[in-house]
């Protein structure tokens, strides 16, 4: 294993690409076949396993893509850990929440006002009450603490919200490096996490499917996951004895034996995250991919607009899907339907990405440059 040094590492963008490529497709079936992920428990608490299509519903590679949402937040807590690993005399707090705030703030408030206008419009978000919780609960980010709030305006800021959260967390993280170590620092918050999931259990989330089950503190495991790898590649070390390939399959089969019990289901994001930590320890130390061949220039770009892509994507697709059809009658069967199924998502997400490509460009890359110039001049 080798210690890469460069300041930018082209096989994260790749990774973002994965992980953003799987969010979107997970969703653009979630238009094309809805309620596909059907997980049916007979009395036996065993899944539904009578005929071939309960088995591919709940069994296919898309009735997982939930877990790239913890592919995403091991991405980020492996990034910026890596980031101040390499310069540790440069963090301040000043500093770090200004970096974060210029990079995410303004492009998700300009699609946040777009959306909040052209779908329920500005009389429903501004002149109404409910519609005023609404958006300000977007607006400070703290819609995914409730599940009123939370998949409403766009299904996919909730986990901006939880992102940001997760930063207020980093001063606490680095603190607890400093007494502890990064191996008892990930172990207590792992800990947190599961005794977090089994309250869950017990208390029926509070009521709060949503909110609780997908929380902040639940999830600040996956994210100190990702730090946990930064500090062990910038130490030219290894968390899976440089097994991460066999390792991100052997969880990969719990995880998919998993979902056949119910009983299971609730320590599925367990699996998942370190199913992904392996496979992203792996991918990163492998030199089977080198990050220069066409293939990986395309994924590197949609890599870096992968921000974009999330913040856009999800709301417009059921819409956007059907224009592409290659049979526009609803009722088409047999090999069209199955051809849809891969046309009409690749058509769809390219469009996207021409429109997030310009976001990526106008707003992402001008906002961080702005929170730059301000850096430099003292402010935040």
């Amino acid at each position: 294993m080798k210690n890469n040094t460069a300041l930018h590492l082209p096989k994260i963008d790749i990774m973002r690409a994965i992980a953003i490529m799987v969010v979107f497709m997970v969703h653009a079936f979630n238009c094309l076949v809805p309620n596909y992920e059907i997980n049916t428990y007979g009395a036996n608490h065993l899944l539904d396993v009578s005929s071939a299509k309960s088995i591919f519903l709940n069994l296919n590679p898309f009735a997982f893509g939930w877990s790239s949402i913890h592919l995403f937040l091991l991405i980020s807590g492996f990034g910026i850990h890596l980031g101040y690993l390499r310069n540790p005399e440069s963090f301040s707090i000043r500093s770090f929440f200004s970096k974060r705030f210029w990079r995410v703030y303004p492009p998700y408030l300009l699609i946040l006002i777009f959306m909040c206008v052209f779908r329920r419009g500005i009389v429903y978000y501004f002149f109404t009450k409910e519609g005023m919780i609404d958006f300000t609960s977007h607006l400070f980010l703290v819609n995914n603490l409730s599940d009123s709030t939370f998949f409403t305006i766009n299904g996919t800021f909730w986990c901006i919200a939880a992102e940001v959260q997760l930063y207020l967390l980093y001063p606490l993280f680095r603190y607890s490096l400093k007494k502890t170590g990064v191996s008892k620092t990930f172990l207590w918050i792992l800990g947190i996490s599961v005794l977090g999931q089994v309250i869950g259990i017990f208390t029926d989330n509070f009521g709060t499917e949503h909110a609780f089950d997908w929380s902040v503190i639940k999830f600040w495991f996956v994210w100190a996951g990702g730090a946990l790898l930064a500090e062990k590649y910038h130490h030219n070390k290894s968390i899976f004895n440089n097994l991460g390939g066999m390792y991100s399959i052997l969880f990969l089969i719990l995880l998919t034996v998993s979902k056949y019990f119910s009983y299971t289901q609730y320590f599925q994001t367990y699996l998942a995250t370190f199913m992904w930590l392996a496979f992203f320890e792996w991918f990163i130390n492998t030199g089977k991919i080198k990050g220069t061949g066409l293939f990986s220039k395309i994924a590197i770009t949609i890599g870096l607009c992968s921000y974009s892509i999330y913040l856009l994507h999800l709301p417009y697709l059921r819409q956007l899907l059907p224009l592409f059809s290659i049979n526009p009658y609803p009722d088409h069967t047999g090999i069209v339907r199955y051809m849809n199924m891969i046309i009409e998502p690749l058509v769809a997400f390219g469009v996207i990405f021409l429109i997030s490509y310009t976001l990526y460009v106008f707003v992402e890359q001008k906002s961080i440059s702005i929170g730059r110039e301000r850096r430099k001049k003292g402010k935040f």
